[in-house]
């Protein structure tokens, strides 16, 4: 009883492979008549250089048909847009599916140009060679290719890719590697990734006081510059206006000396006492900016000093500036 029923499984099985391979075998009509127009589609997109269009027509063919012929239209597409990891993958499926007896001659040529195409793959598909440091013996780390997970112990061989740029990354429970490189046909690169603490556990490296002084320094430059141009541009304009609204105001005031006796003076000299006060405040403000901005500049000269020292070590006593202002007048003192 047993041995019968073990037949009749072995002869259901049996009936169930030849079932499947019979409908494998033997697309619909419609199915054939579709894919044939997905080829006619895929050869057009080829002639006015659409690769992508071409090889999406190609796909939706094989996927109908799984003949010889559809697929090497996929792999020849496939290789004209830079996939020759792919192209290869669809050449083996190709070379690895028997053709039957009855086969037509284009399946045969079509497999016969399929291994042609493959063996010229081979030696152009490049590769990368990855090498990692930084990481322990027996230690868990994660290892991507462009985001496809690499097992480690697949690393002993060059690892297959695409030519064009490619990032390779190493992970850790404490630390990470990235390194990105560029290759080409043929060519098998060296990756040389280092595998560096991240997070809380990494140590900050210390910065030395010379680095901490030159970057002080080159932060306050800007503001040194600012305070030097600026502050004697301003003691300039101011000098400058000082000097013409004085004059203005010396001449105001001797036109309305000569039109009054005795401290009395008539109406028509007002507007020239008016002048005269007026141009006399302007330059007594302008005077004062001027001595302001004297002393900005003084005061760049010494903050740049004061930078300077302190990155030598000499700024160690410390330093004190001050600016005064009076009537008219303003300076500078202090100590370096």
């Amino acid at each position: 009883m047993a041995s019968r029923r073990g037949l009749f499984m072995a002869l259901a099985l049996a009936s169930s492979v030849v079932v499947r391979v019979s409908l494998a075998a033997d697309p619909t009509a419609q199915e054939k008549e579709t894919a044939r127009a997905m080829m006619d589609e895929g050869h057009a997109r080829r002639d006015t250089g659409d690769h992508k269009a071409a090889l999406a027509q190609f796909e939706g063919a094989d996927a109908l048909m799984h003949v010889p012929t559809t697929g090497l239209e996929v792999a020849r597409e496939q290789v004209s847009l830079g996939l020759l990891v792919e192209a290869r993958d669809t050449l083996n499926g190709i070379l690895r599916k028997p053709l039957p007896d009855a086969a037509p001659e284009a399946f045969r040529a079509a497999r016969s140009s399929a291994k042609a195409l493959d063996d010229d793959l081979a030696k152009r598909v490049p590769a990368l060679r990855i090498a990692i440091s930084g990481v322990s013996s027996g230690e868990p780390i994660q290892v991507t290719v462009d985001g496809l997970r690499v097992p480690a112990a697949a690393l002993v061989a060059p690892f297959k890719v695409n030519p064009g740029h490619h990032a390779v990354t190493a992970t850790t429970a404490g630390g990470a590697g990235r390194e990105e490189v560029d290759v080409t046909e043929g060519q098998t690169s060296a990756v040389a990734l280092a595998v560096l603490p991240t997070g809380p556990s990494a140590e900050p490296v210390p910065s030395s006081p010379e680095t901490k002084a030159s970057t002080e320094e080159k932060h306050s430059r800007p503001i040194v510059a600012w305070l030097r141009w600026g502050g004697f541009g301003l003691a300039v304009a101011g000098v400058g206006l000082g000097s013409v609204t004085g004059a203005m105001s010396i001449a105001s005031t001797s036109a309305a000396k000569k039109s009054c006796v005795q401290d009395l003076c008539p109406p028509s000299s007002w507007s020239d006492i008016n002048s005269a006060h007026t141009t006399a405040t302007i330059s007594t403000v302008s005077f004062i900016a001027a001595g302001a901005g004297a002393a900005l500049g003084i005061v760049s000269f010494a903050v740049g000093g004061s930078s300077a020292a302190s990155s030598s070590g000499a700024a160690s006593t410390g330093s004190r500036v001050s600016v005064w202002f009076g009537a008219g007048v303003a300076g500078v003192a202090g100590t370096l």
